[in-house]
């Protein structure tokens, strides 16, 4: 097994789907969690290595779609201001301490968000991602949310004289290369388009270098020190 047709997804019975179709947001969302707490229960000593193995491919694959679908929840949350009925003033509040996933995984979620969620228009209309090659690499389970984090770490980095056009191209084929390599891998693979795209570092303007500056100062530890993190 190839590790493309390892997470390689297969279409649902249609009877599955007319079951599911009446169903609102909150009821499949119950139904998901029941399925889960019931998977949580079953042995696998009866199943073969290759079975266990497919099993393992097959969960990081819905793991993935369901971090996918969660993109879309986290725009909705913004797009109704919800996160200031919860109780906070910016999504990123609500995202690090009322979901709890912490700062720098907050940050993560909301820039996968940007960069793959389907954003809606003032008139209602569905606009398309800013990713979209990404997007449905993510929609199908084939990458992940730090594939996403390389993803967009390279194309940050892409000289703002490069045109529109070679940067879809660029992110077509990072987004390619991440339904077969690590994050670790993509991001080589991210360092090399980047020199193809600016070989002596010529088109790098002081506002690329502006737009990529940045300074993290992390909380104080016991013995009152912080790190500090500058790029």
């Amino acid at each position: 097994m190839s590790r493309s047709e390892g997470l390689g997804s297969n279409d649902p019975a249609d009877s599955g789907e007319a079951r599911l179709s009446g169903l609102s947001v909150a009821e499949l969302y119950h139904l998901a969690e029941a399925a889960i707490d019931r998977l949580a229960q079953m042995p696998t000593a009866a199943s073969t290595s290759k079975e266990v193995a497919a099993l393992a491919y097959t969960h990081e694959r819905v793991a993935r779609k369901l971090a996918g679908v969660g993109y879309q929840r986290v725009l909705d949350v913004e797009e109704r201001g919800a996160y200031t009925g919860a109780g906070y003033t910016t999504l990123s509040m609500f995202l690090a301490t009322g979901l709890r996933l912490g700062r720098g995984a907050a940050n993560r979620c909301l820039a996968a968000t940007r960069a793959t969620g389907e954003r809606r228009a003032i008139t209602g209309e569905t606009l398309s991602p800013n990713r979209p090659t990404a997007a449905e690499a993510v929609e199908q389970g084939l990458i992940s949310e730090d594939h996403v984090t390389v993803i967009e770490t390279v194309l940050d980095k892409v000289p703002s004289t490069i045109g529109p056009a070679k940067v879809a191209s660029a992110e077509a084929e990072l987004a390619a290369n991440a339904r077969l390599f690590s994050p670790t891998d993509l991001a080589k693979i991210g360092d090399r388009i980047l020199t193809h795209l600016d070989p002596d570092g010529t088109l790098t303007d002081d506002k690329d270098r502006q737009r990529q500056r940045g300074l993290t100062l992390s909380p104080q530890d016991r013995q009152l020190m912080s790190t500090v993190k500058a790029t």
